[in-house]
């Protein structure tokens, strides 16, 4: 089984994220800026050749995650939810500061 690295556990320790619970296949994280909730998953085998599956939901509050995305690679999953970010924090995202 693919794990999740103690490498891209580091990057995730950023500042940027609060780590909520770390296993060996996903890593729950919570945005400090917008306060939504991820997931990111490394299922096996891989889905489309993608080998992490990022899902997300709004709120703590909120029961299920919904499936967000694909990545390649960590770096890519966080560029991926920096950027939904900026979205939601630019006033355009339905739920701004969830």
């Amino acid at each position: 089984m693919k794990n999740i690295t103690k490498g891209e556990r580091n990057i995730l320790r950023s500042g940027y994220y609060d780590i909520i619970q770390v296993t060996d296949n996903y890593i729950e994280i919570k945005s400090k800026n917008t306060k939504h909730y991820w997931i990111l998953s490394k299922p096996m085998p891989f889905i489309d050749n993608k080998p992490i599956i990022i899902y997300h939901k709004h709120s703590k509050y909120i029961s299920y995650y919904h499936k967000h995305g694909f990545a390649y690679n960590i770096y890519q999953a966080v560029n991926l939810i920096k950027s939904h970010d900026s979205y939601v924090l630019s006033g355009m995202g339905k739920y701004n500061k969830a």
